[in-house]
């Protein structure tokens, strides 16, 4: 099954394109205020954001797309290392530089649909906030509940999750929570035309050197997790060594980590202490791994095998952000259910495969919403309302798992959520035959959308 993750984007040939249909809800009539939510799990970010105008619901919308340039770092083909990056965009100059990381169309795989949405509103594509890894996306809004600093923003997951533990799931709705709650060190800037890799809690892009086998990288100070019992009333501040520790329980084989393999074989002596846990029943986290290195308090170097100028997408993969060795001692088997991060939102109430509610984290960082527009109109028009905004700018989301589609849309029209999707099913109660619309869901301030969702299918034995 990992050689089939391994192989997805040389894949992308067998892309098969469906179109989706969404529809939103006008739930307020004040204030103004704009939100993301953004998702991302596996192979694809959601984002929605809302922006409530004046007497109006501005604008919603939920964003998926494929995490094509993670996907292909995770590949690592022989000769085909450059692939979503172009000829020269990985090139190293010197014996050390920092690369501009670019995604135009690769060589040899069809260009991924960077502008496949879900829209629901009158935004036509969003961007990925580097913060909620936006339920704001996650980057993830807007909705009738009055909570915190903005709105209650109500959706649901098709499916029942797994947990919020980053190293032991690899299901698409754990990923959405996990994607809000924890920060990885580097993310991508979605609006950006082609998508381009940016730092996140990093000071910068990494600098690389020794031919792409080298990756040194800087923590901003003054990030803080959020509070917990397992930290003793003190404020923990996030370090160069979460990293190095986050890093290493992927690869401990007591947590059977789905995305071991992003790690396997990379990093210098990180499988020699694998190996030895295997035959001794204990990962030794205190062990000296040449290839994880923390010289300071701030700074994580990590040497790698040979050479791979991919790498830094793997350290940008939403699952790769960083836990407090201190909680997951504190919580043991129970990680799933106790996610400490230093992401914009936090865990505030969880009932398994029913309800998960989450809250702005209120010791996060300042984040401004700061991103520049392509030449599309609709992104242009998106930086406007945005630029400038506080994040989160919503104060909290509430998920609900409902898997039968005709429950999402009774509970859509009774006003009990605000966005739904994929509601082909239901496509002839609100749709005319001309696949507008009907007015009288119009009339009630619904909005509908169709995108273009581009799916893989694996077949394996």
């Amino acid at each position: 099954m990992n050689q089939a993750v391994q192989l997805a984007p040389a894949l992308a040939e067998l892309l098969e394109k469906h179109r989706d249909r969404c529809i939103v809800r006008d739930l307020t009539r004040q204030c103004d205020i704009g939100a993301e939510f953004l998702r991302h799990v596996r192979h694809a970010i959601l984002e929605a954001i809302g922006l409530v105008g004046e007497g109006e619901f501005g604008a919603l919308a939920l964003r998926r797309l494929g995490d094509a340039p993670c996907d292909r770092a995770v590949a690592q083909q022989p000769g085909d290392q450059d692939a979503f990056s172009g000829e020269k965009s990985h090139a190293v100059p010197s014996d050390e530089c920092a690369c501009d990381y670019t995604f135009p169309a690769a060589r040899n795989v069809p260009a991924w649909p960077i502008e496949d949405t879900y829209e629901l509103g009158r935004m036509k594509r969003l961007p990925r906030w580097l913060g909620l890894s936006a339920l704001a996306l996650f980057a993830f809004s807007t909705p009738a509940v009055a909570e915190g600093n903005g709105k209650m923003l109500r959706v649901t997951f098709q499916a029942t999750e797994t947990g919020f533990d980053p190293v032991r799931v690899s299901d698409y709705y754990s990923g959405t929570v996990i994607e809000a709650i924890f920060d990885p060190l580097l993310t991508y800037d979605y609006l950006a035309r082609p998508a381009k890799l940016v730092p996140n809690v990093a000071r910068a892009l990494p600098v690389i050197a020794d031919e792409g086998r080298t990756y040194t990288l800087s923590v901003k100070p003054g990030i803080y997790f959020t509070e917990d019992p397992s930290f003793k009333s003190r404020k923990r501040e996030l370090t160069a060594a979460d990293y190095a520790y986050s890093i290493k329980r992927f690869m401990d084989p007591a947590n059977r980590s789905p995305y071991a393999f992003l790690f396997e074989g990379k990093i210098a002596g990180l499988d020699e202490i694998a190996a030895q846990a295997k035959k001794t029943g204990r990962f030794d986290y205190d062990a000296k791994i040449r290839g994880l290195e923390v010289p300071d308090r701030y700074t994580l170097r990590v040497r790698l095998n040979q050479t791979d100028f991919n790498f830094s997408h793997v350290l940008a993969f939403p699952l790769a952000g960083a836990v407090a060795r201190e909680a997951i001692e504190a919580y043991g088997d129970d990680t799933n259910a106790h996610p400490i991060g230093t992401g914009p939102y936090r865990l505030k109430s969880y009932v398994r495969s029913s309800k998960i509610i989450l809250e702005a984290n209120p010791g996060f960082r300042e984040k401004i919403w700061d991103f520049a527009p392509g030449d599309d109109p609709a992104d242009k028009d998106i930086v406007a309302r945005m630029k400038g905004r506080k994040l989160p700018a919503i104060g909290a989301v509430e998920i609900s798992v409902m898997d039968e589609t005709q429950s999402r849309w009774l509970a859509f029209l009774g006003g009990q959520t605000d966005i739904e999707y994929q509601l082909s099913d239901m496509a002839g109660i609100f749709m005319d035959g001309n696949g507008n619309l009907k007015p009288e869901f119009a009339g009630r301030g619904i909005k509908l959308d169709r995108s273009v969702d581009p799916e893989i299918t694996y077949t394996y034995f």
